[in-house]
């Protein structure tokens, strides 16, 4: 049975997953001893360094569409984490 397709289901929208990474550096960033300008600085290097494009982390379960001999079925796949953490680094 080859795959024709995986549609993957994500735990937050882009959005809000942009949003939530904006928070953290907010808070990383929010007891420093420095000028405003040092802050957005240390947070824009965070940004090239730590920020990973949303759709490619966090996948929570995933739809796969296959053929079987003429019929068209789906097998659905859910991860069994209940903690998704950022910070994923692909090998």
């Amino acid at each position: 049975m080859d795959s024709i397709i995986a549609i993957p289901m994500y735990r937050v929208s882009p959005g809000k997953w942009e949003k939530e990474f904006e928070e953290i550096l907010d808070k990383r960033y929010q007891g420093f001893n420095a000028t405003e300008e040092q802050i957005e600085k240390y947070k824009e290097r965070a940004r090239g360094k730590e920020y990973y494009h949303w759709k490619y982390n966090e996948v929570v379960a995933w739809l796969e569409l296959y053929l079987d001999f003429s019929v068209v079925k789906a097998r659905a796949f859910i991860a069994d984490q209940k903690v998704f953490r950022r910070g994923f680094h692909p090998i």
